[in-house]
């Protein structure tokens, strides 16, 4: 490897590897056979015959039917019991189920630009724009390339390993040579990144505030989950006017500023274990002398505004280890005005179970049977009123129950606490799968500015207190957590197209597991030996605790942002766990968790040889680079034997 050590010939040696490898995946998977892609194109392709940025609503019917018919052709619809309609005159033809048209335009003004050739044929058209992505494949290896020239000396082998990792780490490969707008927000990010570390790691110049702010800048234009090179940027100018003690004191100054920003956002009063997406201006949690159990109920707004539009005012997680059979549902209603609305719903798998009530000013009573059909369901409620537009007022809820088993519906239960954790039914004791059912508990949200604020720009516009109550609801969302985390895994190492196309073996997913993990344990080994001073192990040069600091702060965010994508669908029947595509704009730091973790690991086994005592991560980088290329061909063979049959 130390003949590799100039720096050019790395650069060209990766790019060249991570050409060959794109053009294989831009080759291999079908045409459409990506997250969205018929949609994805469809906005390059209206940019590029319109001339101008399509608006929320735009097609084309005939550019619709070329493309479907090629879908068709190609075999996308083999084994979905679906056809498109070609001959539809009045709706457009279906080519996917998501529009793409209010995404930022810059991947998508990129696109176009190939397309604006003389090419009819609406296949090489997509291929095309699979070349655009594979550009913007080859300029996030670059910029992984130069970060590590930034931070590292001549001759490191992790200068190759960590943009080589890039370059053939199949489930990385897939994505970038796809068409969609991730590409873009992680090229840009990376940009965005190689600038930051430059600040930090050579000051403050017009070339390198040019370069983070205008790298920046496109993260903006092209997707909301590069949104974060804004603030990380910002701290990094911030950190770059500082030197030695002084960057220690700039960095305390952060953290403080964090923690008390943090605390002056938080806010008490909403009703603890319940999520959040209401924008009501009053609580959703009130002291109430009214209230049939305890001292506080829940009040909801008839037709108050829901971020997501489609989504409910409150929901709660039950879980998915209930067993299959009865249960019987009930609740205490009223509300400050007559009026005919939903009583709460119980979701279970794709089944709501609910009733259409009238309420008046005194509480009453109403409960129904929920049928749970088979094991492993996951269960929710949510407080939906659901009345009509003409209808406004407030609704009040207390004393809510699920119990296991058939309670009489036209009895109420007696309690035996003023939580309603349990008591009697009837001639029966009862335990209540729902957790604070009266709202006796407070719990944490964020101020309805920065709620309101972040329903605009947050992905799905979420409310950022549904995001608190999900990252702090252990007990109702430890489930999906586990869920998340193992389809992050698979997707991050190889589960391609639209997801669906697995490695070929099961077991290598474990594999991979144990992989990734060993990746982790090395890497934090060797940074505790540096902060022990154990070995006498340096840190390479200049890759200094600001940059490890700045790449954590990257981590977090976008790979906590992609795993918390999936909470709103905890209360939908429609259900969704993210994949690691979200997370691929901190693709560097991840890249160099894998390669730094195991060239550290692979080193020890080879010092022990006198051969290689003196230079261990030589014949240890080869080794990594020998199976990181074989797991590529593992995948590019599933890919090929998947769609050959």
């Amino acid at each position: 490897m130390q003949r590799l050590h100039k720096d050019h010939k790395v650069l060209i040696i990766v790019l060249l590897v991570g050409l060959l490898d794109g053009l294989i995946f831009v080759l291999l998977m079908p045409p459409w056979q990506h997250y969205d892609e018929p949609n994805h194109f469809e906005y390059a392709w209206l940019i590029a015959n319109r001339g101008k940025l399509p608006q929320m609503g735009d097609y084309d019917q005939e550019m619709r039917r070329q493309t479907a018919v090629s879908m068709i052709a190609h075999k996308f619809f083999k084994g979905m019991d679906f056809l498109p309609d070609l001959e539809s005159a009045n709706q457009p033809i279906w080519i996917g189920t998501y529009s793409q048209l209010a995404d930022p335009p810059l991947y998508y003004l990129l696109g176009s630009i190939p397309l604006r050739l003389p090419v009819v044929d609406i296949t090489t058209q997509l291929y095309l724009v699979r070349i655009v992505s594979l550009f913007l494949y080859l300029v996030s290896i670059f910029a992984a390339w130069g970060i590590m020239t930034e931070i590292t000396s001549v001759g490191n082998p992790l200068r190759l390993l960590v943009p080589l990792t890039l370059a053939l780490f199949p489930g990385f490969g897939d994505v970038m040579t796809a068409v969609n707008n991730t590409v873009a927000a992680t090229a840009f990010f990376s940009l965005c990144l190689w600038g930051c570390v430059r600040l930090l790691v050579k000051g403050v110049s017009v070339i390198n505030v040019l370069w983070s702010a205008t790298a920046a800048t496109l993260c903006m234009f092209t997707s909301v989950m590069a949104y974060f090179a804004v603030p990380i940027f910002l701290i990094s100018l911030f950190l770059a006017f500082f030197h030695g003690r002084g960057r220690v004191m700039a960095w305390a100054v952060l953290c403080l500023a964090g923690i008390v920003g943090t605390t002056l956002l938080l806010e008490r009063g909403d009703a603890g274990s319940w999520y959040r997406s209401t924008l009501q201006e009053l609580p959703l949690r009130v002291k109430d002398s009214g209230a049939v159990i305890g001292n506080y109920i829940f009040q909801v707004d008839a037709n108050g505004e829901v971020s997501p539009a489609w989504l409910v005012p409150t929901f709660q997680s039950i879980g998915n280890d209930k067993p299959a059979g009865k249960y019987t549902f009930g609740a205490w209603m009223w509300a400050n005005q007559p009026i005919r609305v939903q009583t709460p719903s119980v979701g279970v798998g794709t089944t709501l179970t609910f009733n259409t009530v009238e309420l008046g000013s005194t509480p009453a009573f109403f409960a129904f049977p929920v049928l749970v059909e088979k094991d492993g369901l996951r269960t929710w409620i949510s407080l939906a009123p659901k009345a009509a537009p003409a209808q406004q007022g407030l609704i009040y809820y207390d004393g809510l129950v699920l119990a296991e088993g058939e309670y009489p519906i036209h009895q109420e239960p007696m309690y035996s606490d003023a939580q309603a954790q349990g008591g009697n039914w009837g001639v029966k004791p009862f335990k209540n799968l729902i957790r604070n059912a009266s709202a006796e508990k407070d719990g944490l949200r964020l101020n309805v500015l920065l709620d309101r604020i972040g329903a605009k720009i947050l992905p799905d516009n979420i409310l950022p207190s549904l995001l608190l109550t999900y990252i702090t609801d252990w007990q109702g969302a430890h489930w999906h957590y586990g869920a998340v985390g193992n389809n992050l895994l698979r997707s991050f190492w190889g589960a391609f197209g639209w997801g669906h196309v697995p490695l070929l073996s099961e077991k290598m997913y474990s594999l991979l597991t144990f992989v990734t993990i060993m990746a982790v344990v090395g890497s934090g080994i060797r940074l505790a030996m540096v902060a022990l001073k154990k070995w006498n192990i340096p840190l390479p040069r200049q890759f200094t605790w600001d940059i490890i600091l700045l790449f954590t702060i990257v981590l977090v965010l976008i790979w906590g942002s992609a795993s918390i994508r999936g909470a709103i669908y905890l209360a939908s029947p429609q259900f969704y766990i993210p994949v690691a595509r979200y997370a691929f704009p901190a693709i560097v730091p991840t890249g160099l968790i894998l390669a730094g973790g195991w060239l550290f690991l692979l080193s020890i086994p080879f010092a022990l040889f006198k051969r290689w005592n003196q230079h261990p991560q030589n014949p240890a980088g080869w080794t990594y680079i020998v199976c990181l290329l074989s797991i590529n061909l593992y995948a590019l063979w599933s890919i090929f034997v998947y769609y050959r049959l």
